[in-house]
């Protein structure tokens, strides 16, 4: 995890941010809804960063239980 502070006029805001690397490449998390371009900004989803509390969010389908019967191609 990354820690980025962000200036605001009279406030400074401090968010963690975190990103998936596998096989040695980042893995963009700009493709997950929460982590899109448009809420985290177009230089952390460059990076394939997202926030630790968008992740989060990304992940409560997994988190309740998910539906994974659905995932497997039944043979």
């Amino acid at each position: 995890m990354s820690q980025s502070n962000t200036s605001t006029q009279d406030k400074t805001l401090s968010v963690t941010f975190g990103r998936i690397v596998l096989n040695k490449a980042v893995v963009p998390l700009s493709d997950l809804p929460e982590c899109s371009k448009k809420l985290q900004g177009s230089t952390a989803a460059k990076a394939g960063l997202c926030s630790l509390a968008s992740f989060v969010e990304s992940q409560a389908f997994a988190q309740a239980g998910g539906d994974w019967e659905n995932c497997v191609k039944k043979l």
